[in-house]
């Protein structure tokens, strides 16, 4: 689903909302109800994948601005989750 999700999303959204909402969620886990180590670190990953993807499929999406603000969200967010920089 995320390809075909990433194949269109430009036609109901921009990128900068799909990225505010993940940053949205990141930063209020605990109102999902993850506060377990093990289920962040599952959505962690989920994320992480999504990212890769999105990269990989959408690399046009990231110019120089954009990629600022995601390298700082997962340098700040997801090596902290994973423990590893």
């Amino acid at each position: 689903y995320t390809t075909c999700f990433l194949c269109t999303y430009t036609s109901f959204t921009t990128k900068t909302e799909i990225f505010d909402h993940i940053r949205s969620f990141y930063g209020n886990l605990s109102q999902y109800g993850l506060s377990d180590p093990k289920l962040i670190e599952v959505w962690s990953l989920r994320v992480i994948g999504f990212l890769r993807k999105w990269i990989q499929l959408c690399f046009s999406d990231f110019d120089t601005d954009f990629l600022k603000q995601l390298t700082v969200f997962v340098e700040k967010n997801i090596t902290a989750v994973s423990g590893e920089r």
